[in-house]
């Protein structure tokens, strides 16, 4: 038995508000999307708004100096005028820039560490461990964020320098030199360096051999008897980390 002519339209307006039902969700769906892009977490749960209207910092750069990362940006407390010198903004329009730090690529304001209070276009963080980190960086104005910067990945992969070995001796036997020193335990390997002086005190001659332990015994058929000697001790760490040498000590063969 077939449906009549009002079922059918019933049926139609049915799925009609149905459709229009769909569409105002995706829309409404979509703005809060939008939204979500301007507010994050705090680790208090505080919503924060970003401000469209607050001047996002630009230009951010950084360069790893051995440990520490440094982050610089343009400041944007200066307005320029026409004649083309800056002047300092108004003090109510002063901002100040707040920097998240994180381990994690897709980290929100609620897993990073924050840097806040800075007044100037440039910021410092020191003693960072070896490893892969990101950052962004917001201005703040009267209790308000703008929207933050693109991400910065920064790595750092810093390897100090050891110490020169210490105790370094040099005892002269019959026919070797024997150089030793104290070892220690961080050293992969160490590097002996014989020097010798000529006439106006330049460097005549330069033996660097390497050594797996605490000393090295050196044939005396390498040197020339009755010169004077200079005698210095390296260690390393690792194949790209490698301390001064010691402080020298005189040899004289004769």
């Amino acid at each position: 038995m077939g449906m009549d002519t009002k079922t059918i339209l019933i049926i139609c307006v049915v799925i009609l508000i149905i459709c229009i039902l769909g569409l105002v969700w995706l829309n409404s769906a979509q703005k809060e999307a939008e939204e979500a892009i301007k507010r994050y977490e705090l680790g208090s749960n505080k919503q924060i708004e970003a401000d469209d209207s607050i001047p996002l910092p630009i230009n951010i750069r950084t360069e790893v100096i051995d440990d520490s990362i440094y982050v610089f940006w343009t400041d944007v407390n200066t307005e320029k005028e026409e004649e083309g010198e800056f002047k300092k903004l108004d003090p109510k329009k002063m901002i100040t820039y707040k920097i998240y730090f994180s381990i994690y690529e897709d980290f929100t304001r609620e897993n990073a560490r924050t840097i806040e209070k800075i007044d100037t276009g440039e910021f410092v963080i020191n003693k960072v461990p070896n490893g892969t980190y990101y950052c962004r960086v917001v201005s703040i104005r009267n209790g308000k964020e703008s929207i933050w910067s693109d991400i910065e990945t920064i790595t750092v992969n810093y390897h100090s320098v050891p110490e020169p070995p210490t105790d370094i001796q040099v005892k002269i036997l019959s026919d070797e030199v024997r150089v030793s020193w104290q070892p220690d335990i961080a050293a992969q390997s160490y590097k002996i360096m014989m020097r010798s002086v000529g006439e106006g005190q330049v460097i005549d001659k330069i033996y660097v051999m390497e050594s797996n332990e605490g000393f090295y015994m050196i044939s005396m058929d390498d040197f020339d008897m009755n010169r004077e000697y200079f005698c210095s001790v390296s260690m390393l760490t690792s194949p790209n980390s490698q301390s001064y040498f010691s402080e020298e000590i005189k040899v004289v063969f004769s």
